[in-house]
């Protein structure tokens, strides 16, 4: 592993530069959507309510966050705000922020967490639910936005507003809204009280009912590239420029995993990849067994990592059918993909990839990680030995 991550006093924690002020002229990123959110802003076409959506953790939270920052800002010189920073701390009294929590006896809204959400929100604005997840140990736990949200979110929504001028409701991860706190919702986003503007930050707009999907106007998040992804790390962090690239193509599209990256160190998963894919060919499946209780120990994120990396070693085997100069920085990893090449081929690569993709789905959704590594294992054994001329 290599680990860039550790600041001069031991720490492992995102450098501030300004993280209290995120706002529109701090996001070196999505440059197209910020363009359109502030033509509408100029030219007063404010949709009542909008749908952000994107990769979990791709930058469209704290973007969400900028645009409530200009939507509450109400000098028209300091329309992105530049001065008044509340609203990108999060402490704007006519910002509303809900998100989903663990229900308890104690705990059916999220207003006893919005302090520790606030203080893991300034500390890094890219973080990933799972990031949030993770911080508050509830990562195997199943959090939702429930009845009780909703009818706190409607009497918060029908008082004045604090300042005289729009109030913001900020909803991250609206598909985890139960079925009874949607059609709660639903008259609300539908005709939402004056001065009143809905942000949903999420990941999955299919997830949500289709009565709420009718009354929402979608902004789509593309993945970032890893340029945008480098714009944003050589500003919280003073490193060599190469390791920011090297983090930066890593990152597959996600700041939040660009920042783990950043602060962990990049573990190399190749030799677990190369091991794996070997007992594959050879049907050595006691040892695959083995293997995949090995990966399982490790925890659900490594594991996801182990096969976001079988999906590039497959990429770069396909490749080198075609163009033989070396792909891959790493000689162990060029000399695999040069000898495992022709076993990846127009016959079995679709399937192959889409085999990884589905099993990285099923994992993310907390599918047994051991069960469904194991049937991926005897897919690609399959897979592995299936002719060329095969479709």
């Amino acid at each position: 592993m290599r680990d860039k991550g550790i600041h001069s006093d031991g720490t492992r924690k995102l450098e501030k530069h300004n993280l209290d002020r995120m706002t529109f002229d701090q996001l070196d990123m999505h440059q197209e959507i910020q363009w359109a959110l502030k033509e509408g802003l100029s030219n007063g076409r404010v949709p009542h309510a909008q749908y952000f959506m994107g990769d979990d953790g791709g930058g469209h939270l704290p973007m969400a966050v900028a645009y409530a920052q200009a939507l509450l800002n109400d000098n028209p010189s300091d329309l992105y705000g530049q001065g008044d920073t509340r609203a990108a701390r999060l402490e704007h009294p006519d910002l509303h922020i809900v998100f989903p929590v663990v229900q308890s006896a104690s705990q059916k809204t999220c207003e006893r967490s919005t302090n520790e959400f606030r203080e893991a929100y300034q500390a890094n604005p890219f973080m990933s639910y799972k990031q949030w997840q993770e911080s508050r140990g509830e990562e195997q736990k199943k959090a939702i936005i429930s009845k009780s949200e909703a009818e706190a979110i409607a009497k918060r929504l029908s008082l004045k507003s604090y300042e005289g001028g729009r109030k913001v409701l900020l909803l991250w991860m609206p598909e985890l809204m139960n079925d009874t706190c949607a059609n709660k919702l639903l008259k609300l986003i539908e005709e939402p009280p004056d001065d009143t503007v809905i942000l949903l930050v999420g990941t999955d707009k299919d997830a949500l009912l289709p009565t709420i999907q009718s009354r929402i106007q979608e902004v789509p998040f593309r993945p970032l590239s890893s340029e945008e992804i480098f714009n944003v790390l050589s500003v919280y962090r003073a490193e060599e420029e190469a390791w920011l690239m090297e983090v930066a193509e890593q990152a597959e599209g996600s700041l939040a995993y660009a920042i783990s990256l950043l602060t962990e160190g990049i573990e190399d998963q190749s030799p677990l990849i190369i091991e794996w894919m070997r007992l594959c060919y050879a049907r050595r499946v006691p040892e695959i067994m083995a293997w995949c209780d090995d990966r399982v120990k490790e925890g659900r994120e490594p594991t996801l990592r182990m096969l976001e990396g079988c999906l590039d070693i497959f990429r770069m085997a396909f490749r080198r059918n075609f163009i033989q100069e070396s792909l891959a920085s790493d000689k162990e990893v060029d000399t695999f993909t040069q000898k495992f090449s022709p076993y990846i081929h127009v016959g079995n690569a679709e399937g192959l990839m889409e085999a990884v993709e589905k099993a990285h789905a099923d994992i993310s959704r907390f599918g047994n990680a051991r069960i469904v590594l194991l049937d991926l294992s005897f897919q690609v054994i399959r897979l592995l030995r299936m002719p060329v001329t095969q479709n």
